[in-house]
């Protein structure tokens, strides 16, 4: 919602987390969703800010995480640092995120094939269509043979982004039956 309805129900929660269960992960859905909402709302400092600061609730310990957890906060970061056009930024999170979630849960999770999905769609729009083919060509077949060939979920936005790429580099019947 953008009238900042979505904010003030997750800056409530969040309020409600830090005062009864302060190391409790869920502060950190609470700042993504804080993120989210911002970013909605066209408030992209602000989406920064509230990514920040689930960042250093990581780094200084307040809460402990797994790998998945760490990934996401990198891909909240180089999402909104994107929105602002800090690209080399935005980048360099996007890239730790995936390197956190190959650690936690390998090359075949769903959130690793999703990172690399959105920083090869950054790429593409970066500018960098050579490495955004490439690797959106690898998301394509990770979700293909992890999902399979026609799963709506994620594997209809990989086939949608690869052809989106093979389109702007005038591929056109490599992307027709994508």
């Amino acid at each position: 919602l953008q009238d900042g309805s979505s904010r003030e129900h997750y800056r409530r929660a969040l309020a409600l987390m830090e005062r009864h269960h302060p190391r409790d992960p869920g502060r950190l859905e609470m700042l993504h969703g804080l993120s989210r909402a911002a970013t909605h709302e066209s408030q992209h400092e602000l989406s920064l800010a509230y990514a920040r600061q689930a960042l250093a609730l990581v780094e200084r310990g307040e809460v402990v995480v797994d790998g998945l957890a760490r990934g996401g906060i990198h891909q909240r970061l180089g999402n909104a640092l994107h929105w602002l056009s800090r690209h080399d930024e935005a980048e360099r999170e996007m890239r730790a995120a995936i390197v956190d979630y190959e650690r936690a849960a390998g090359p075949d999770h769903p959130f690793t094939i999703d990172g690399k999905r959105e920083l090869g769609v950054f790429l593409l729009w970066t500018g960098r269509r050579v490495e955004a083919r490439r690797l959106l060509a690898e998301v394509l077949a990770a979700q293909a043979r992890v999902k399979g060939e026609d799963d709506p979920e994620l594997t209809t936005h990989a086939r949608s982004d690869y052809a989106q790429v093979l389109m702007l580099r005038c591929e056109f019947a490599a992307a027709e039956p994508e």
